[in-house]
């Protein structure tokens, strides 16, 4: 994904001009002098400008020096709702290939990430079901630090461990996929676990290429979901 902004990118073409051998000398000062003038409206720094002058520094190492400079790349709210937007595509893939589907899904711009998430979820439900306790008993089960959270710590965090390395689980280039530790949500009471899939924006950008991945992200989610409910099934 492009992390110039406008002015990062108008510096790229100005530099792509200046290095082309070909240009008859009134172009090239013509070009110079307007690198100077960015100088003298202080949009860029001394040593931006003698860079983008000298032709023995390359593009690539030019490019390199725009993506340091502040100024010259987009905002973090202007990469996010550039990530939005394709997240919101896949998603959209996502459940039309599998509609309900549990999946959600997330933009990570500092990790340049998009990430898809599994969620299993030990609620108070499931508590009283599974160990056959009245209700008015449950929330004593399920405080923090109890018998309900060292539970889930010991045997979601197993279960998980198992599928990632068992045969319903394979690998995929370009989908990294991580389980995480076992926390409790405050807000829903709950305790859980995430089945993440991790997938690089470069990879998420091709819209196309990307089906192939979400195809996989649906059915290892499926065959987790299976595996999951068979080892903490009531």
């Amino acid at each position: 994904m492009e992390k110039l902004n406008g002015f990062g990118l108008e510096l790229q073409s100005l530099k792509q001009e200046l290095l082309k051998p070909d240009y008859p000398p009134v172009v090239k000062k013509s070009l110079v002098t307007l690198a100077h003038s960015m100088v003298e409206k202080k949009q860029i720094d001394v040593n931006l400008h003698l860079l983008l002058t000298d032709e023995k520094t390359s593009l690539e190492d030019f490019t390199a020096l725009l993506h340091e400079t502040p100024s010259c790349l987009k905002t973090k709210e202007e990469m996010f709702a550039e990530y939005e937007q394709i997240r919101e595509r896949l998603q959209a893939a996502l459940e039309k290939m599998e509609p309900g589907t549990p999946v959600k899904s997330k933009s990570l711009v500092e990790t340049e990430q998009l990430v898809f998430t599994q969620t299993f979820r030990l609620d108070k439900q499931w508590v009283c079901d599974y160990f056959g306790q009245p209700p008015e008993e449950v929330g004593k089960l399920m405080v923090r630090n109890g018998f309900v959270e060292k539970f889930a710590v010991l045997r979601l965090a197993k279960i998980l461990e198992d599928f990632l390395s068992s045969g319903d689980f394979a690998y995929r280039e370009g989908v990294d996929v991580k389980a995480t530790r076992v926390f409790y949500d405050v807000d829903h009471g709950y305790y859980g676990i995430h089945l993440m899939f991790y997938l690089e924006i470069e990879e998420a950008e091709n819209f196309e290429a990307a089906q192939a991945h979400l195809e996989y992200i649906r059915d290892i989610a499926a065959k987790a979901r299976e595996y999951m409910a068979d080892r903490i099934r009531i």
